[in-house]
């Protein structure tokens, strides 16, 4: 029998075999392809498309960004925020050399102004200081300059009001009361007026002792509020040991005098 001869050409077999793992390669690879089109299809018809997540993170991650950010800025204010000395109502207080009596409610390190009212009623004849006497002359003053025998015209017009009226931010060379105390803030360094009917109710029921002066060694208190109770009348406190205290009001024309006991508005840096 013939024998033939098998020659196997090695160069030519690995040429099968790269040819083979080339082939391989390149199928798992348009497998892979299919595979991430399908997932990029799918998140698409969903809504979610890669856009749309991409976009979702960034906007996450600004948020993220802009909290820390306001965080950091309110430390920072709070760190050199200025912090003010804090006050009761009823704390007696000394301003330029006088007493007052706080009567701010509700205060806070946080706010810079406060509000006190003079501990007695100012003698106009010994440059507006504060006096306390039973009977003086120079304490009781006429609310205005000239009034009206009968009303309150040329200095407010009563037709264009309601009742009770705060006279304090009415601007007249008439409104000698109120200008007094007005002057008087000013020289302590603050904004001075006088107290409200409105103030002066409140503090009946929540601090009596000041509002109605029973602390005075006189025994006797009677000033001005800044409050018209109609076109000729004008809300007072009255105080002395015999009647009591009371809110009442009190003819705007001559004849019914009372005192000036300034309410002040001042920056707590300035006492």
């Amino acid at each position: 029998m013939k024998k033939y001869k098998i020659n196997l050409n090695k160069k030519k077999m690995k040429e099968f075999d790269d040819s083979g793992i080339t082939l391989i390669a390149l199928v798992i690879t348009v497998i892979i392809i299919l595979i991430l089109a399908a997932v990029v299809i799918s998140m698409g018809i969903s809504g979610e498309g890669v856009a749309n997540k991409a976009s979702n993170a960034v906007e996450k991650w600004n948020k993220k960004v802009a909290g820390q950010s306001n965080t950091i800025n309110d430390i920072l204010e709070n760190a050199f925020k200025e912090s003010y000395s804090t006050y009761t109502l009823g704390e007696e207080i000394t301003i330029g050399g006088e007493n007052f009596f706080v009567i701010s409610e509700n205060d806070d390190s946080s706010k810079d102004t406060i509000t006190v009212i003079a501990k007695y009623c100012l003698n106009t004849a010994e440059g507006n200081i504060q006096q306390d006497v039973l009977y003086n002359s120079d304490l009781y003053v006429d609310f205005c300059q000239n009034p009206d025998s009968n009303s309150s015209t040329g200095y407010w017009d009563s037709a264009e009001l309601t009742y009770p009226y705060d006279l304090n931010d009415l601007q007249s060379d008439m409104a000698t009361a109120i200008n007094i105390a007005k002057s008087y803030g000013t020289s302590k360094g603050g904004e001075g007026r006088l107290l409200t009917y409105e103030e002066a109710m409140n503090l009946k029921d929540k601090a009596e002792d000041i509002i109605f002066g029973k602390y005075s060694s006189a025994g006797r208190l009677m000033y001005y509020l800044g409050t018209a109770q109609n076109y000729q009348n004008i809300y007072d406190v009255f105080y002395d040991t015999t009647f009591g205290g009371q809110v009442d009001y009190v003819y705007f024309g001559y004849g019914a005098q009372c005192g000036i006991r300034p309410v002040i508005t001042i920056l707590k840096n300035n006492i």
